[in-house]
């Protein structure tokens, strides 16, 4: 028996054929594993919408790559409609082939962006890519980095345009995955342009203002907690820790990606390093939400070793390398604890001597 997207196929095309059920017909056929019947199909019809439907059969079928270079060989980015320029600009950023997707920026329209919103958000992100170093890009790709604070944009007169080209795109793209009630990417595109408004010396006043407003309701701001404490915005911790716990209930007990960013960037509203590894044990199930399990345990022995709980260290350590860690990283950490160990050596010599002033006690 056919599935249901093909019996109301055949009732469309008996109604009235057209290009979309042609398109439709293809793309069914893409789905069954036929890649050159809908191709086939496809090729018959002459219209950017056809060929941006190519492009992502030959993309699902043979890889990003494949479908850019097919591109090549049956016109260019000005052929495909709104959503398939949407589908190479990603294409090409996922293969960090960072002045080709630039370049592709320029086919665009306001009448796409108009009729693709989608589109404002891989327009601003590839617009600030292109003012950071090349070999910095991948890590901005997905997310403000961790280190917001000390990620250095370019600001010579051409990055600063793209940077502010791309601070309107990331608003715009907020706005429009808040209409199209998308809030996961509402929040990536909020925190993207919090950081890039935090960066800019002009605008790093207003933003810090606005961001401070945002906590006064902190059930819509947990998103952007990682950059409050990274540029010293005022707010409150145990606020947030109660939205992250009502989340969490309300999620069935399983914290949420968003929650658990959240979670980590409280780490560093602690008082000294004791209290931050602590908090880490105390929630660490949690924080492997945002990282991976190894690196959250490898922060905790960073953190224990820093407040001279060294046993506490060791033991961490231990319960890594019967999980399988490197050895090479095994000695990297191990490296850390010793040398807070030493250095805990030599500060217990150093009040012996001021104690007896007696050289024998350094």
């Amino acid at each position: 028996m056919p599935d249901e997207s093909e019996k109301y196929l055949t009732i469309a095309k008996d109604l009235k054929p057209c290009e979309e059920t042609s398109i439709a017909e293809a793309v069914i056929s893409s789905q069954k594993g036929s890649k050159e019947t809908a191709l086939n199909i496809l090729n018959e019809i002459d219209s950017p919408m056809a060929k941006s439907a190519a492009l992502t059969v030959v993309a699902n079928h043979e890889r990003e790559q494949a479908a850019i270079d097919w591109l090549k060989t049956k016109g260019n980015v000005s052929d495909l409609d709104p959503e398939g320029k949407f589908f190479l600009v990603i294409y090409k950023l996922n293969l960090a082939l960072w002045d080709s997707a630039r370049d592709c920026l320029n086919a665009l329209t306001d009448e796409d962006l108009r009729k693709f919103p989608e589109l404002h958000h891989v327009v601003a992100i590839t617009y600030l890519l292109s003012a950071v170093p090349r070999e910095l890009r991948k890590t901005l790709y997905e997310r403000p980095p961790l280190e917001e604070a000390e990620f250095q944009l370019a600001s010579d007169t051409a990055a600063l345009r793209e940077r502010r080209k791309a601070h309107e795109h990331f608003i715009k793209a907020m706005e429009a995955a808040r209409e199209l009630d998308f809030p996961g990417t509402a929040n990536i595109c909020e925190e993207y342009a919090f950081w890039l408004e935090l960066n800019n010396p002009e605008k790093s006043d207003e933003g810090k203002q606005r961001l401070e407003t945002r906590f006064h309701s902190p059930e819509t701001a947990i998103h952007l907690v990682r950059l409050a404490t990274r540029f010293g915005i005022d707010f409150d911790p145990q606020a947030i820790e109660r939205e992250i716990e009502r989340q969490v209930a309300a999620n069935n007990g399983k914290t949420t990606y968003e929650a658990a960013r959240a979670r980590f960037a409280l780490v560093f509203t602690k008082n000294n390093l004791r209290e931050v590894a602590d908090y880490i044990e105390r929630h660490q199930e949690e924080l492997a939400g945002c990282s991976d399990k190894k690196s959250v345990q490898v922060f905790k022995i960073r953190m224990l070793s820093g407040a001279g709980q060294l046993e506490r260290a060791k033991k961490c350590l231990a319960v890594l390398k019967e999980e399988g860690l490197p050895e090479s990283e095994y000695e990297e950490i191990r490296g850390t604890i010793v040398e807070a160990e030493q250095g805990d050596r030599i500060e217990t010599a150093k009040r012996r001597f001021e104690k007896t002033d007696s050289l024998n006690d350094l």
